[in-house]
């Protein structure tokens, strides 16, 4: 496993491109999560005027809500880390550097735990980057500071599951297309047009195969936290249905991106 590590590690350290990426990555999060702080101000601005003080203040920044909040938010800018497992493996095969790994005697299942590592790597700096964003506009706007602080921490969890699997859709994408670019314009399609489409055409957007689609199961596990037409039905905890359909696709990718490694010449 160290030697896998070490292998990840020898093929990225010196790459502009991964480096400038995930910069990029953490900087568009960032910009996303602050973009509460302006509907705050907004809304407190807003309720100053005598007339309308008792309308709503937004208070998106609240512990422990903020860690729903931010989780849903934050998934909004995922695609800039798919790109980077994407390019990351397209160069692999560009270079055939994933040739050369296994002419030298790595496995096609070992090649595939070296990109499961860096996929984990790239989750996990996500999720603490969402972390200390959160936490860092928690304390600065929520008045709630007490042990409720992490009560909902779990949500967090679920996002670094909603990455991970993210990554790995990413990743089996690259290993059957190929190409980078093609790879990087089917993921956004797919995710964006694609099964939308026919979710709402052929399934009536609703029922329990629109859920088992997978990248609405990746998204199922943090829902809106904002429903105004029953906010009663606002998610509360991570459900373990949503999340086992999520772990299987997450492993149904592993799983493809294994038989294209094994199935095809490279």
């Amino acid at each position: 496993m160290l030697n896998l590590i070490k292998l990840e590690w020898i093929k990225n350290k010196s790459n502009m491109t991964f480096w400038i990426l995930l910069l990029i990555y953490i900087g568009a999060t960032y910009v996303i999560l602050s973009t509460g702080s302006i509907l705050m101000n907004a809304s407190y601005e807003f309720t100053s005027n005598q007339e309308i003080q008792d309308f709503p203040q937004i208070t998106i920044y609240e512990f422990p809500g903020i860690w729903h909040n931010m989780s849903y938010i934050g998934s909004f800018v995922r695609l800039l880390l798919a790109v980077i497992i994407i390019f990351n493996i397209s160069n692999e095969v560009t270079f055939r550097t994933l040739r050369q790994n296994i002419i030298d005697g790595l496995s096609p299942a070992r090649f595939l735990v070296s990109k499961l590592i860096l996929i984990t790597a790239l989750a996990t700096i996500a999720t603490i980057a969402l972390f200390l964003i959160s936490l860092y506009f928690g304390f600065q706007y929520s008045e709630n500071q007490t042990e409720l602080i992490f009560s909902k921490l779990s949500f967090v969890g679920a996002y670094f599951i909603e990455i991970f699997g993210y990554l790995c859709f990413a990743m089996a994408a690259s290993f059957w297309i190929k190409k980078s670019v093609m790879s990087v314009m089917f993921v956004l399609a797919y995710s964006i047009i694609f099964e939308p489409f026919f979710g709402w055409v052929f399934l009536d957007g609703e029922g329990l195969l629109i859920q088992l689609l997978p990248i609405n199961a990746l998204d199922n596990l943090i829902q809106s936290p904002i429903n105004l037409l029953n906010p009663e039905e606002v998610q509360t905890y991570i459900s373990m249905t949503e999340l086992n359909y999520a772990v299987a696709w997450i492993l149904a990718f592993i799983g493809i991106s294994y038989l294209l490694l094994t199935k095809r010449d490279w």
